[in-house]
């Protein structure tokens, strides 16, 4: 007997569908009033009530049957579908959650290390090969976030096209990857403060730090977008003034070296390291490019995603791989790889994350709880809490602390990424087979399925990539001892047991299986109320453009 089930199983209660306070029209929720019908005036009481639960908020229940070990399909998909999370984020603010998630410890630190391992040649083609991976992947997922802007996104439709049990360990991969990277980069904060050599201490800055980034995201999601705009912009700012920078020093050189050139490709040399260098920085660069997907994270929370995720889509790719690439070519112009001195949408992408698991019955259930704000109130206090792991800089344990954290994160983007791929290819085939045409959709993936198909096989070959390098590390002169192996093997691909030991225990406890093809739910949560009216509309424009224009709406 299938243990995913159809809502029309006669043991399955019928469920309330909740009025849905999260769409375009909606404003928010209604005004808040005490129990005795009285409306709210006083800022500490409306302050106190706010964090009540939303009044929109019902979700159905999962875990159905004998001992709640029965996945109810359907339940998951409504609960997704009618999230209490506010529809305030803006087409602008996309672009930058996407560009400012990314933009980060692995771009400002990890560089430095990759550099190190692999040499310049070696860093500048895996961020190439890996932004060529991303664009196929944020295609697919754009695609089916415009189609479906449900809580959750690339978690939930690894729940609803793949397997539950993917979607559980998919889903708090990656949500664990936000947790613990939210300390790693209040860390790394820390540690480009000290590199100015100012007189803070280090539990000062952590403190600031932390309880910046737990204000900004107790503010709402519409003040999130705007600080995460405001910040964003700071951090592009910062890199272009780095790449102008680095053109003048290497192109005028500086008093004590005079022009620089390309001397550091031919002595110390351009690569380093053979093959097993070149496969390590591949995933510091995936490590790096991590949060780009945070744009079809937060379709729950745009106010029209059919018009700002395409756009969002395509466009915030080019500009990450533009800052990438010009920066990491210019590192490797400026300093040899022997130099002895290269050795906020963090929290929102976790408690996003967490909040969609708890909808679907994969977490604990009070990190569903979503007050009258439309915050995740109960996932932002535990991402809150784990933040505190970044007061590890402070002890002796410093240095191990960062590369663990690192470990649990570094592989996470891979596993997300792949189940994308996967999602979509699965999206897709059910979508064909009940009699849809790919021009129905709202917004079409140009790379489509094959696209995801060279990005699931070149992420796959990563993994097993990064298994080999893992067992021979770069720089290994095979005289270590046993428990250095496995230190450094548990360092390089600590989240893939983790992963696997997830899906695993959901697979075995819950006795799931892959969704067939012919059983995924289409409709659930599905946009389809601007659908024809915004197709319609993109012909009639399109058929005026030059070809030059359609050229680049398709790649901008």
């Amino acid at each position: 007997m299938p243990q995913v089930v159809k809502l029309d199983d006669p043991s399955i209660t019928e469920m309330e569908t909740p009025k849905r306070y999260s769409d375009s029209s909606s404003t928010g929720p209604p005004l808040l009033r005490r129990p005795d019908g009285a409306k709210v005036s006083s800022s500490p009481s409306r302050i106190f009530d706010s964090f009540r639960p939303h009044p929109a908020h019902k979700a159905s229940r999962v875990l159905v049957g004998k001992h709640g070990r029965v996945f109810n399909a359907d339940a998951a998909a409504h609960n997704t579908a009618n999230t209490a999370l506010v529809r305030k984020l803006k087409g602008r603010h996309l672009q930058m959650i996407a560009i400012g998630g990314s933009i980060g410890a692995g771009l400002f630190i990890g560089s430095g290390q990759a550099l190190a391992t692999g040499g310049p040649a070696s860093l500048l083609i895996a961020f190439i090969l890996i932004g060529g991976v991303l664009f196929c992947t944020v295609q697919a997922l754009g695609e089916m976030a415009v189609t479906f802007p449900i809580a959750g996104s690339f978690s939930a439709f690894a729940t609803r096209f793949i397997d539950p049990a993917w979607g559980f360990a998919s889903g708090w991969n990656y949500g664990m990857q936000w947790l613990f990277v939210m300390p790693l980069e209040v860390m790394a904060a820390a540690i480009c403060l000290e590199f100015w050599s100012l007189p803070i201490p280090r539990w000062a800055s952590i403190t600031f730090f932390l309880l910046l980034i737990i204000s900004i995201n107790l503010f709402g999601v519409r003040f999130f977008g705007e600080a995460e705009y405001c910040f964003s912009i700071m951090k592009v700012a910062a890199v272009v003034g780095f790449i102008i920078l680095g053109v003048i020093i290497n192109c005028a050189g500086t008093p004590d070296s005079g022009y620089i050139g390309g001397r550091y490709w031919a002595d110390p040399g351009a690569f380093h390291g053979g093959m097993s260098g070149f496969t390590s920085i591949l995933v510091t660069a995936a490590f790096s490019f991590s949060g780009t997907e945070l744009v079809g994270l937060a379709a729950a929370e745009t106010h029209n995603p059919s018009q700002s995720l395409p756009t969002a889509s395509k466009q915030v790719f080019w500009r990450i791989l533009i800052f990438y690439v010009l920066a990491i070519t210019i590192v490797g112009l400026l300093v040899p790889y022997t130099d002895p001195r290269v050795a906020n949408s963090s929290m929102y992408g976790a408690t996003r994350t967490l909040q969609a698991l708890a909808e679907q019955g994969q977490a604990p259930r009070i990190l569903a709880y979503v007050d009258r704000e439309g915050r995740p109130i109960a996932s932002i206090l535990l991402a809150s809490i784990i933040g505190l792991v970044a007061y590890l800089y402070i002890s002796p344990i410093q240095g191990a602390a960062f590369t663990w954290l690192l470990a649990l994160s570094g592989l996470s983007s891979i596993f997300t990424w792949l189940s994308i791929c996967y999602a979509h290819i699965m999206f897709r085939k059910a979508w064909a087979l009940q009699g849809n045409s790919p021009s129905d959709l709202i917004y079409r993936s140009p790379v489509g399925t094959t696209g995801s198909w060279v990005g699931l096989i070149s992420l796959v070959l990563v993994l097993i990539a990064q298994v080999f390098v893992a067992i021979s590390p770069a720089g290994s002169t095979g005289n270590e001892k046993a428990g250095e192996r496995i230190s450094n093997f548990f360092e390089a691909c600590l989240a893939a047991p983790v992963v696997f030991l997830f899906y695993i225990f959901y697979k075995v406890w819950y006795k799931t299986r892959w969704i067939r093809v012919g059983e995924i739910d289409l409709q659930t949560g599905r946009n389809t109320f601007e659908s024809e009216f915004v197709r319609q509309q993109w012909r009639d424009d399109e058929s005026t453009w030059p070809q030059w224009k359609k050229v680049y709406k398709t790649l901008c």
